[in-house]
């Protein structure tokens, strides 16, 4: 009965395995971290209440607004070969 309802849907699966010799999607990559981020921020919420997620998010922001003023104030630099 089962050969009927499913046919060939196990079979494939007892042959293949994870891809360890192939590149990574960077997709997996973006949703692996944001799943654990997402995670971390549940867990700091839950035990340092909403006050303290707020600091630690602030704190994560922190060193994104200093690379952000670094980029600001640097000196424009053309290479000699850019013709404008």
């Amino acid at each position: 009965m089962t050969d009927i309802a499913l046919p060939g849907s196990i079979e494939p699966a007892r042959e293949r395995g994870p891809k360890l010799d192939h590149a990574t999607n960077p997709m997996q990559l973006i949703l692996f971290f944001g799943v654990l981020a997402a995670g971390v921020a549940v867990a700091v919420s839950i035990a340092f209440s909403i006050d303290g997620c707020i600091w630690l998010g602030a704190a994560c922001y922190l060193p994104l607004g200093a690379v952000a003023i670094a980029f600001t104030h640097a000196p424009a630099h053309r290479a000699k070969h850019c013709s404008a």
